[in-house]
């Protein structure tokens, strides 16, 4: 029971913690104030993962479980490759059709 409260307590701590800072970063107070943004940020996903991998251990099938982590891992990557890919494009093509809209096509 301890040792599914303090599990509970990380997992709600790293969650409100990452939320926070994300939330932070939206205010452009500049440069540094990013950077530091961006540290604290990793340092708060570092603790996800974790409670993650124990998640994926408790809750699949000893035979399966090989697969589980490796299709995680490859959801993992695809995203970091993925996502700014698509950011970007979305972004760029939002722009345009601002642009559009406001007449100077």
């Amino acid at each position: 029971m301890d040792r599914e409260r303090g599990t509970l307590k990380l997992s709600l701590t790293v969650y409100w913690g990452t939320g926070s800072i994300l939330l932070l970063q939206s205010l452009p107070f500049g440069l540094w104030w990013f950077a530091r943004l961006q540290l604290f940020i990793g340092v708060f996903i570092v603790g996800i993962f974790p409670s993650l991998g124990s998640a994926m251990t408790v809750n699949t099938d000893p035979s399966v479980r090989g697969r589980v982590f490796g299709l995680a891992t490859t959801s993992q990557q695809l995203g970091q490759y993925d996502g700014p890919f698509i950011c970007q494009s979305s972004g760029h093509l939002l722009g345009n059709i601002l642009r559009i809209l406001r007449g100077r096509a």
